[in-house]
Order: structure tokens, then C-alpha cells, then sequence
């Protein structure tokens, strides 16, 4: 991002408590109203416009140095901000204690310090925030020191419980090491991983990051060498080790989500589909009760969990259990429009239109199929427009709009040739639409017979599964 608009996007990512705590913010610290004035105007812009910023401040002396008042309020927003939020996590209560811990300590105040080292400590060791133990175990020492204390009876222990963190903390790196280059390991055919010190002497640690990371890397060690059972049992692990420590999940749920996801993956992947639906619908439910912290990741984990549920049933062919949930999801897209990122609705609707389509239901299917090819969203998923053009072709030869297939024909060439080269199978398609939109009823089976063989009897096929992926040309030209 151009540096000019970093204030921009900041101002834009405060949602409205933050605004406001941030004008009594500024008011208690008597902070001139040029900088809540600029904060306003920023406030009203779609798209940052510096231009129009200086032409309104112009007779302002601090319209010269523009980038200095930018910069003050910029910081001005962050200690806010740190303001704002020093309760928020478990982190930013430890961060606002070690800050007390120094205030005080320069002070001689260490009574004072001695309870807030207590006091961070205590969240600390709660929520395993390894980084932090060892620089409070380093104020315990620097503590005891400063009170003339030098007993090697109580140092001693400070100085093991701190190098216990550091090992720790080193373990993680080793760990977050192997995480990084797991795939490094594929065809590990003499078990090169498994004999890493990490994994060949000693269970998983107890500790979550740790025991998070273990099973992680075993379980995408062992899909990647085709081993799906073992894989399935680390993943089972994984979510066995998230759920004793509820507390800490409760704090970043998108690690328990994102076990879950690879489970609901492995399940679907190996036709377990009805064991997949109710992990769809808990991790609805867990981001839903998480929604306070993050507004915009509770929406994309749920329409996540949505359009994986949607393709199960398109997949299945349980369309009737699919409409259902398409009317659900119609209903969340309407109630948290301001947070759906855009690239959902170009897969939600291709879900809805295809899903329609299976059912018959093909005026439906066409309502939208002709949402996303009308509209122009600045996200682009040219494979979904794509499939979405040939589906509306598929749709108007179904109803034998002969006259709008011909035209839709035509436009979906310059299209596709504006997207990107047309495939060998596309050319295929839109050559049978053609001749189809002038061809009579009786003689359309004919062409799609001969289609069929144009595209499954070479060798390779020219539609392969990641292409029946999107849509099922097979069955379609079976029926």
C-alpha cells in the first residue's frame, strides 16, 4: 500500500466503539480539533483523496506540513487504541503489567511491583504465553537483586524457571521449523521426519501450541505420503489436545476451527459425508459465539462452513437438504451484507444456481446464474464466471430458448476470450450450443451423444475431474 493512505486504512479498520472512545480520547487529552476535524473528513471518504483533503483544510497553517499532523494523528489513533484494548487478550493484559512492572520499579515502588509481577504471572502461565514468563521470570530476579537479596536458594529457581520458557520458546521455533517445511518430506519413504528428535523421542508435549503443532505436522506428513488413517489419527489428537484447554481455545478459537476444517476436508474427501455435516454446523456455532472479537472472521468462517455444507449436498445430489440450507444462507448473506467479503457471493450464488439446476428448478437456477454474470464485482473469480457461462447455456438449451441460447453463444466466446485462452473443452461446448441453437428439438439428443464421446472418449478426456469438479458435464449428458 502507498504509504499516503496507511492513515486511511487504519481510520477505516476502527469500527464504531473505537471511534468514539477515541473523540473522548482526544478530548481528555486536549488534543487541538484540527486533528479530530482531519479524523472526520478521513472518516467520510470511500477511497483516500489527499487532494481533497488539502483543498479543504487549505487555509489551515498545518495544511503545509500535512504529513506531520498524518503522522501525529496516526500515533495518536494507536495509544488510543492500546487504550481501548489493554484488557482485550490475555497479551495485552500481560504487555499493560510488565509496562506497570517498569513504571513501578524505577520508582522503587517494589511492593508495588512485586504484586503486579504476581499478577502477570498468574495469566501468563494461564494461557502459555511462554515469551512472556521469561521476561517476568527475568523481573523476579532483577526484583529480588534491587531488594538486596542474594540467596542463591531463591535466584536458583528463578533462573531454571526461566531457561524452562526458553526451551520452550525454542521448541516452538523447532516445531513452527518443521511446519514450514513438512512438504520437504514427501515420499519420506526411509521416515526422515520420524526420526527427528521432535517426533522419534517424546509424545506430544502437553502444552497446546505445542501439542497443536505435533499432530499438525504429523497429520500433513502422513496425507502427503498417502498414509489416510494415520493422518486421520493426529488430526483426532489435535482436536483431543484443543478441547482440554478450553480456555485457551476461548481465546483464539481459530485454531479449534481450523483442526475441525481439516477434519471436515479428510471426511469429505473419503465420502464420510454425513459424518462432515455436523462439524459444519458446530464450526457455525463456535464462530458465532466468538463473533465479538472478530466481526469479519466469525462472517468468512461461517460462510465458509456454509459453502462446504452446499457443495456436500451438490455433490451427493441432495438437493432438497441443500435448498434448504440455501435458504438459511440467503437470509445470513442479507443480515451481515456489510461483512461479506465479495469473493462468497460469486461462490455462494454458483452453489445456489447449480444446486437449483439439479433439482430442475431452472428459472431459479438462471435467477442466479444471471446474478453473477451481471454483476461486476472488483474481486474477480474468472473460473467461476467461467462455469457460470457455460451453466447459463447448459440452462437456456434445457429450456430451448433458442433465439437467447444463439446470442448467449456468441457472448460467451468474447468472454471467455477476454478471460484468458479458451480451453480445447470449452471450444467443444460452445461449438455443440452453437449448432444446438439451430438444430431441432429431435436432433439435440443426437448432438449430445456426440458430445459426450467429444468429451470423455479421448485419452486423456478433455474434461477431467477438476473440471467435473465445477460441473458434472457427465451426468448432464447422461440424462
Amino acid at each position: 500500500m502507498n504509504k499516503k493512505g496507511n492513515l486511511f486504512s487504519l481510520i477505516h479498520s476502527l469500527n464504531k466503539s473505537e471511534k468514539r472512545y477515541f473523540k473522548i480520547f482526544c478530548f481528555s487529552q486536549k488534543v487541538g480539533k484540527n486533528y479530530l476535524r482531519l479524523f472526520d473528513t478521513i472518516v467520510k471518504q470511500d477511497v483516500y483523496d489527499e487532494a481533497a483533503i488539502r483543498k479543504i483544510f487549505a487555509q489551515e497553517k498545518f495544511s503545509k506540513q500535512l504529513h506531520v499532523t498524518k503522522n501525529y494523528l496516526y500515533q495518536l489513533i494507536l495509544k488510543s487504541l492500546r487504550n481501548f484494548h489493554h484488557k482485550s487478550s490475555p497479551m495485552a493484559e500481560v504487555r499493560s503489567c510488565i509496562h506497570h512492572i517498569e513504571l513501578l520499579f524505577d520508582r522503587e515502588l517494589y511492593d508495588h511491583c512485586h504484586y503486579e509481577i504476581k499478577k502477570a504471572e498468574k495469566i501468563a502461565k494461564k494461557y502459555e504465553l511462554a515469551i512472556y514468563l521469561v521476561e517476568i521470570a527475568a523481573w523476579k530476579r532483577k526484583l529480588l537483586l534491587a531488594r538486596q537479596s542474594r540467596d542463591p536458594q531463591l535466584i536458583n529457581p528463578l533462573i531454571k524457571q526461566e531457561a524452562e520458557a526458553i526451551q520452550q520458546l525454542a521448541q516452538i521455533n523447532q516445531y513452527w521449523h518443521f511446519s514450514t517445511n513438512v512438504f520437504d518430506y514427501i515420499n519420506d519413504t526411509e521416515g526422515r521426519l520420524l526420526k527427528e528428535d521432535l517426533f522419534a523421542n517424546s509424545e506430544a508435549p502437553t502444552y497446546l501450541q505445542g501439542n497443536t503443532l505435533h499432530h499438525h505436522i504429523l497429520y500433513t506428513y502422513y496425507v502427503i505420503n498417502r498414509k489416510p488413517q494415520k493422518a486421520y489419527e493426529h488430526i483426532l489428537l489435535q482436536i483431543k489436545g484443543l478441547e482440554k484447554h478450553p480456555n485457551l481455545v476461548q481465546q483464539n478459537p481459530s485454531l479449534y476451527i481450523s483442526a475441525l476444517n481439516n477434519q471436515v476436508g479428510f471426511l469429505i474427501q473419503h465420502q464420510r459425508h454425513e459424518e462432515a455435516i455436523p462439524l459444519l454446523e458446530k464450526i457455525r456455532g463456535i464462530a458465532q459465539q466468538h463473533s465479538g472479537k472478530s466481526q469479519k472472521l466469525t462472517v468468512r468462517t461461517q460462510l465458509r462452513a456454509y459453502n462446504v455444507e452446499l457443495e456436500v449436498y451438490r455433490d451427493t445430489r441432495d438437493t432438497s437438504r441443500g435448498l434448504h440450507l440455501q435458504k438459511e444462507v440467503v437470509q445470513f448473506l442479507e443480515t451481515h451484507r456489510s461483512s461479506v467479503p465479495q469473493e462468497y457471493y460469486l461462490l455462494l450464488w454458483y452453489q445456489f444456481a447449480h444446486l437449483y439446476f439439479l433439482e430442475g428448478q431452472l428459472m431459479q437456477s438462471l435467477h442466479w446464474v444471471n446474478a453473477i454474470n451481471s454483476t461486476r464485482f472488483p474481486y474477480r473469480r474468472g473460473d467461476l464466471e467461467r462455469y457460470a457461462r457455460i451453466l447459463n447455456l447448459i440452462i437456456h438449451l434445457e429450456l430451448g430458448n433458442n433465439m437467447v441460447l444463439r446470442y448467449s453463444v456468441d457472448n460467451s466466446r468474447r468472454f471467455l476470450k477476454k478471460q484468458n485462452k479458451i480451453q480445447p473443452f470449452e471450444k467443444v461446448l460452445l461449438s455443440f450450443f452453437s449448432k444446438a441453437s439451430k438444430s431441432p428439438k429431435a436432433q439435440i439428443v443426437v448432438l449430445k451423444q456426440k458430445l459426450f464421446r467429444d468429451l470423455f472418449a479421448g485419452t486423456p478426456p478433455l474434461v477431467n475431474d477438476n473440471i467435473l469438479d465445477y460441473f458434472d458435464f457427465r451426468d448432464w449428458l447422461k440424462k
